[in-house]
């Protein structure tokens, strides 16, 4: 079995120990969200970025988790440094769980190829009626191909 292979099975195997939900899918994407959004899930952006890179999982039991690996990148962890900020930490959060949480793709238009990373991009919102915050999704692979697994 291939290195990879067995760091995905291990992933798996934690996950559901930890959780107690089977992966049946997972997608790598970019939550990008104001402040307040971050704070209703949560979850913390890091060094105060807009965006967050993380892993849609999918369960069986259909729940989605957003789930975020505590790593940087080299570039990450020197500016972390130079501004003297925190480790990054693991996060989690059961999107399913959060009160008003939905999300869609939206409608293709003809005029969508002027506007390139609209086909990677997921709408979503959470919160009470009259109290709705939008945030979106940039996925790694094409939404419409992703939007399936919500």
């Amino acid at each position: 079995m291939k290195k990879e292979d067995l760091a995905r099975a291990k992933f798996f195997k934690d996950f559901e120990e930890r959780f107690g939900e089977e992966i049946e899918n997972m997608q790598m994407a970019n939550l990008i969200a104001k402040a307040d959004v971050f704070e209703k899930l949560n979850l913390h952006s890091q060094m105060g970025m807009s965006g967050l890179w993380g892993l849609l999982i999918f369960c069986k039991s259909k729940k989605i988790y957003f789930y975020v690996n505590p790593n940087e990148s080299m570039m990450s962890a020197m500016m972390r440094v130079a501004s003297q900020g925190d480790l990054p930490k693991e996060q989690s959060v059961c999107l399913t769980d959060v009160k008003g949480f939905r999300a869609w793709k939206e409608k293709s238009h003809w005029y969508d190829f002027i506007i390139g990373n609209s086909k990677f991009e997921i709408l979503a919102e959470c919160g009470e009626e009259g109290n709705k915050s939008r945030f979106l999704f940039e996925t790694q692979n094409p939404a419409k191909e992703v939007i399936k697994f919500f």
